[in-house]
């Protein structure tokens, strides 16, 4: 890794912070570049990152990875955020497969925090500072929270994702 301060491109405030990654694949790129960049999270006040890898990615996919990271570590933020926690062995949600369905229609939603949780007893607290709440609540049904508070209860599964946009829509929290 080669650190560079970047100071033709000045952000008010800060720099860009330029990392190299000259001989690394694509993969371990990603996973170096997260690393690296979550501990220099300090330095990252309002500035920006820049991930260089030379001749082996182009520019629209190291300026995805940059996003990425910039909203994983809370400096940027280009769509939802989504908080996640796999139920356990009791629990009959799919919390992975529900998941998928609320980010297919949400993901656009810039700066939402959205939590999906499996578990009606300990996802509300995991979910409390989300803006959204999606957790499952027994066999074939969800409740629905805004702001940590419930706001629709025992909804069936099949009519959860709807209502969910539904709410986003009612708060005018919803951008096209």
């Amino acid at each position: 890794m080669i650190i560079h301060p970047v100071k033709q491109f000045p952000v008010p405030g800060n720099s860009i912070i330029k990392l190299s990654y000259p001989s690394l694949s694509f993969s371990e790129l990603m996973m170096r570049a997260t690393v690296d960049f979550t501990l220099l999270v300090g330095h990252l006040k309002s500035g920006g990152i820049w991930i260089d890898n030379g001749k082996n990615g182009n520019t629209d996919e190291m300026a995805a990875i940059s996003l990425k990271i910039l909203q994983a570590l809370g400096k940027r933020f280009t769509g939802a955020v989504y908080v996640a926690c796999p139920s356990c062995g009791r629990s009959q949600f799919d919390v992975i497969e529900k998941l998928k369905k609320v980010k297919t229609v949400t993901s656009h939603l810039k700066g939402l925090k959205i939590a999906v949780m499996g578990c009606v007893v300990n996802g509300i607290g995991e979910m409390s500072d989300a803006d959204y709440g999606f957790v499952g609540a027994g066999q074939g049904k969800v409740n629905i929270y805004r702001a940590g508070k419930l706001v629709v209860k025992n909804i069936p599964e099949k009519e959860a994702v709807n209502e969910l946009v539904s709410l986003i829509k009612k708060s005018n929290d919803w951008k096209a």
